[in-house]
């Protein structure tokens, strides 16, 4: 080959190449760009909150059942992000932009890595597309994904940076860590963990003469990271202090499946299955010389992997703190990675397994974000025909009788009624908001409280309904006590209609197979 025709090949890697990942890429995001309410479990619920801080100030029937608290909760992406729009554009259509951005910045995050780390432009990071559809996207958790995806970016460039000037790196990091721990305080905790591991790496394997240089990056990153530590800490105090609960870890086998959660979306066989043919490659790929990982990231990838192993379940009363961080290892696996001249053989056979994994991932995603999609707009169009102002409570049969879309998608689905008909709801989340329930309606709403089930309902409606002197002696007692005679509108998730005695006059307004809306009369 002369030097032309190899100036040309290059320069058509050089343009093929991020061609091509912008390609995958929006073929990976496509599932959410088309199928907007395919989120499910928490999304309608931040949607909402959301909708109620944008149109809160010309909307009534918003300001007689909550109120805006202005407090700084380190949980604010979609707040920040979306919140000024509403009342500008249709709020699902600003909360779409804001879920492929928040979702595309893992493996933004991870080829700007990997770019760093190798200086050259690669398809490889794009392996680990699989991991997109990870447990924190099927749970609804948009803020997590959109601070954990910038604390990738965030690592990306704190690598780059790291031979400028202290000051430079102190101007643009400083409100980059800020910025992160409005978005999200986990994506922050996890900027600094990174860095942490990536430093101190650096500080142990540099010669005696440069301990001084490696000290005072210690300090640069103290004072980068513990600013806005302070403030987390002064935002919990201002909360009232750091919740109560206990610390559990699961057996060891359950740390092991802390890695399927990158996968499968909310299918654990599935994950399962993914995570072991993953497994199986890179292990093959190692042991044949053909994979290399860089040096200097190492320690992040180590540190993260015993992150997913040793993360509590529960800690401070946070729950399900396992699912969160597999995709962020998965990711920086792959972006601190790179294929070997010895590869060339088998890149067509890895191009395949990898496209093959995605393609499943794609296709699985693609049905089950269009099945919630489905369910979630046509509640939509029922809640739209609510009264303004309405009540509406949300119910579901035993567990037997539900359905795994019910059970597993649209727990939060009723918080749509919000935006569509101005609804109280007593589910809307309120202790990770800027949104609080006014009095004496904060009794209705027991943060994060399941929905009746049936036979708690049919109990429950025997009773006298609840006067205002009663709703402050026990809230969560009463939480349904006389709902025919307290709510307006009935949410029943389940494929069968609710048997309820006939003199309760519940009328039908609307029905799918996964719920039917009630009147009550």
């Amino acid at each position: 080959m002369s030097a032309v025709q190899r100036n040309i090949a290059y320069a058509g890697s050089l343009i093929g190449r991020p061609f091509c990942s912008l390609l995958l890429l929006a073929l990976a995001l496509a599932p959410i760009a088309f199928h907007p309410l395919g989120i499910g479990r928490d999304y309608p619920n931040h949607l909402a909150r959301v909708f109620i801080q944008g149109a809160f100030g010309h909307q009534p029937a918003l300001q007689q059942s909550y109120q805006l608290n202005q407090q700084a909760i380190p949980d604010l992406a979609m707040d920040l992000l979306v919140g000024p729009f509403v009342g500008l554009i249709n709020v699902y259509t600003a909360a779409t932009v804001f879920s492929v951005f928040a979702v595309a910045l893992l493996p933004v995050g991870g080829m700007l890595l990997h770019f760093v780390l190798y200086r050259r432009w690669s398809l490889w990071p794009l392996a680990c597309l699989p991991a997109l559809y990870s447990a924190p996207l099927a749970g609804g958790l948009i803020n997590f994904l959109a601070g954990v995806g910038l604390s990738l970016v965030g690592f990306s460039g704190w690598i780059a940076f790291r031979q400028r000037s202290r000051w430079l790196r102190l101007a643009i990091f400083l409100p980059l860590v800020v910025v992160l721990w409005f978005w999200h305080a986990l994506g922050f905790l996890a900027l600094g963990y990174m860095v942490l591991a990536y430093e101190v790496a650096r500080a142990l394997h540099q010669p005696k003469h440069a301990s001084l240089f490696c000290q005072r990056e210690l300090l640069l990153q103290s004072i980068l990271f513990m600013v806005p530590l302070a403030l987390l800490i002064i935002s919990f105090l201002s909360l009232g202090g750091l919740p109560a609960g206990g610390i559990s870890f699961g057996s060891p086998m359950a740390m092991l499946i802390n890695f399927t959660f990158a996968f499968g979306l909310s299918d654990l066989l599935q994950g399962i299955i993914v995570l072991a043919v993953v497994a199986v490659i890179l292990i093959a790929l190692r042991q044949a010389g053909a994979l290399v990982w860089h040096p200097d990231i190492r320690a992040p990838v180590i540190a993260v992997g015993l992150l997913v192993l040793f993360i509590p379940e529960k800690f401070l009363g946070i729950s399900l703190l396992q699912l969160r961080f597999p995709a962020l290892f998965v990711f920086l696996l792959f972006a601190g990675s790179q294929l070997t001249v010895a590869s060339v053989k088998v890149r067509g056979l890895l191009a395949i397994l990898f496209l093959g994994l995605f393609a499943w991932q794609w296709s699985y995603a693609w049905q089950r974000m269009a099945s919630v999609d489905r369910v979630q707009r046509e509640m939509t169009e029922a809640f739209a025909g609510m009264s303004e102002g309405s009540w509406l409570l949300t119910a579901w049969p035993p567990e037997k009788d539900r359905s795994e879309l019910v059970w597993n998608e649209l727990y939060h689905s009723s918080s749509l009624a919000v935006i569509e008909a101005m609804a109280f709801e007593p589910k809307l989340f309120t202790n990770t908001s800027r949104v609080n329930v006014r009095a004496p309606l904060s009794v209705f709403n027991e943060p994060q409280a399941y929905p009746a089930k049936m036979p708690e309902l049919l109990e429950r409606a025997a009773k006298a309904a609840p006067n205002e002197a009663g709703w402050g002696q026990d809230g969560a007692a009463r939480y349904f006590d006389g709902w025919p005679g307290t709510f307006d509108y009935l949410l029943w998730l389940g494929r069968q209609p609710l048997d309820a005695p006939t003199d309760w006059k519940l009328t039908p307004v609307a029905a799918n197979p996964e719920f039917i809306l009630y009147r009550i009369n």
